[in-house]
């Protein structure tokens, strides 16, 4: 059975994971600017719209790292029994 040491993210890995995420977001709310506010007439400079975007993919970024760094101080050895209780093998859990 894996213990919670396994299961468990690091601070590293979490904030790389928020750090790709918040970058991927970044460039998609980027082109999705340019193409969707024009169909809805707002009038913004691509320099503007970069700012925008920066700013939002900041909070993003926190927002993402704290959620996760939330979620891995609950305990997974309850999901984990309940899992093995039930046929499963730790291939199938990872």
């Amino acid at each position: 059975m894996q213990t919670q040491e396994q299961i468990q993210q690091s601070n590293a890995m979490s904030l790389l994971e928020s750090a790709i995420s918040v970058l991927v977001g970044y460039l998609l709310t980027v082109v999705a600017q340019l193409f969707l506010y024009p169909l809805f007439g707002i009038k913004i400079g691509v320099g503007n719209s970069l700012v925008l975007s920066l700013l939002l993919v900041v909070i993003a970024f926190f927002k993402n790292y704290a959620i996760r760094r939330f979620f891995n101080r609950f305990p997974n050895q309850a999901i984990l029994e309940d899992n093995v209780a039930y046929g499963a093998t730790n291939n199938e859990i990872a």
